[in-house]
């Protein structure tokens, strides 16, 4: 009844007039009214402020995604990266740590301590830091960076090296760019095999390309040769007290590297630790000098000397006789220092160049070791999809890069094709023209630059 007399109000003639309810602008303001401000205020909380996790989905399968909890939790197991090739190494963990047993026994490199000398480390460290900011050398904010806080021990571990049989100091890479022989990268040896081919170009008939390897040089290098080394090219630039404040430095980088594994510490005594910031620059130092006696005492020398810190390609043009007789002769100039060596006539692997003659002429093409498996980032990733879309011409461009022939490059081409549709990749993405490709003329530039 009381429904009633409400529809019967508001149906009132006066109340028909519709006209008189849109005279003025209205000032109304949800603000003016406490509760909706109450409101908003909650829903802004609610929306902006409590804001949880996004939800995640997996891009891998719950069948593969149990696989790998189960490796995970097994504590028999040692999961690992192999030392190349961007392979995933699965070990037991009785065999990882008897090669790690293995190395440490060598009492050449090696030697147990009774307790955990970090405490004593630091302290000479911390020692050194004050000296250098007491003489200038370095400042407050440089001080605070480079004492140690909480130190503590290394952690001895090993990459497996599947590709192969099992029988920094910043300031000093710009002298490492001043060796004649410095190969920086990839891109740097191909411009420098076009500039061969320039100057040199038709090589010789008996012409033998030839790679040689430096065995296990960073554990190899003495300390006082690898410091001396780097004081050689310092000196050129630095006042003596800069040198002796970065060798003393230097010396505490080679010699305080205490580490331990399943609770023995050790402490190297020879060589430099692998994963030291400064050791690739210091160790293409070291191969600077020393390459530089050997070299100027040869009776014979080759044509082309190039080095990416342990590895060497070069030219030979002496025959083979007198080949064995320089690689002999390089191995008696150290008495650490020792080289393995590959040659063909034909065609030979530096770094990911395949390195051939044709004609008197060096041509390259691609080199991938047999235990590259390949892994592009999967089509089915979480990135962002540009990501994905521009990766596959990326590796296009690196083939153009490094192949030398435009028959060599369409078949390289169709390989990485099947690599990517392995990967997930859909065809419209990695469709080319290797023809397109071949006449890029911001690739042809490079080869001719």
């Amino acid at each position: 009844m009381l429904a009633c007399r409400t529809l019967v109000t508001w149906l009132e003639p006066s109340r028909l007039d519709l006209r008189s309810w849109f005279h003025g602008r209205s000032d109304y303001s949800i603000f003016d009214v406490p509760w909706p401000s109450k409101c908003y205020h909650r829903r802004f909380e609610t929306d902006v402020l409590n804001v949880g996790p996004r939800k995640v989905y997996p891009n891998i399968s719950k069948e593969e995604r149990d696989a790998i909890n189960s490796l995970k939790h097994n504590s028999n197991l040692i999961i690992n990266e192999a030392d190349k090739g961007a392979a995933i190494v699965i070990m037991d963990v009785e065999d990882y740590l008897s090669e790690c047993h293995r190395q440490l026994n060598d009492a050449t490199y090696y030697k147990p301590l009774p307790k955990d000398p970090t405490a004593v480390f630091a302290r000479k460290v911390t020692a050194a830091v004050k000296d250098a900011r007491s003489a200038g050398i370095i400042d407050d904010d440089m001080q605070s960076v480079l004492t140690p806080n909480q130190p503590r021990p290394g952690r001895f571990y090993v990459l497996p090296k599947i590709h192969k049989r099992y029988d920094s100091f910043p300031h000093l890479k710009p002298y490492v760019k001043t060796l004649p022989s410095y190969v920086e990268d990839d891109n740097d040896f191909l411009r420098k095999l076009v500039q061969i081919n320039e100057q040199h170009g038709p090589l010789p008939d008996d012409a033998i390309l030839c790679t040689m390897d430096v065995t296990a040089l960073y554990t190899n290098i003495p300390t006082n040769e690898f410091i001396a080394a780097c004081q050689h090219y310092l000196s050129q630039q630095h006042s003596t007290t800069e040198v002796e404040v970065l060798s003393r430095f230097m010396e505490l980088t080679l010699t305080q590297n205490n580490f331990e594994l399943a609770g023995k510490h050790y402490i190297q005594v020879l060589g430099t630790a692998i994963g030291t910031r400064m050791a690739p620059s210091g160790a293409c130092l070291f191969m600077g000098r020393l390459e530089e006696k050997f070299l100027s005492v040869a009776t014979k020398k080759p044509l082309i000397w190039l080095r990416y810190i342990d590895d060497v390609f070069l030219i030979w043009t002496h025959g083979e006789e007198e080949l064995d007789n320089f690689i002999a002769h390089c191995n008696t100039r150290h008495p650490t220092i020792k080289f393995t060596a590959e040659r063909s006539c034909n065609s030979i692997s530096f770094l990911d160049v395949m390195v051939g003659l044709q004609n008197g002429f060096l041509e390259t093409d691609l080199y991938s070791k047999p235990t590259d498996t390949h892994q592009c980032l999967l089509w089915s990733s979480c990135h962002p999809k540009h990501t994905k879309q521009s990766l596959p011409y990326s590796l296009a461009f690196r083939l153009r890069r490094i192949c030398s022939s435009d028959d060599v490059l369409a078949t390289r081409v169709d390989k990485l094709k099947q690599h990517l549709l392995d990967r997930g990749y859909p065809g419209k993405v990695i469709h080319w023209n290797p023809v397109k490709l071949v006449r890029a003329r911001v690739m042809n530039a490079y080869h001719s630059s």
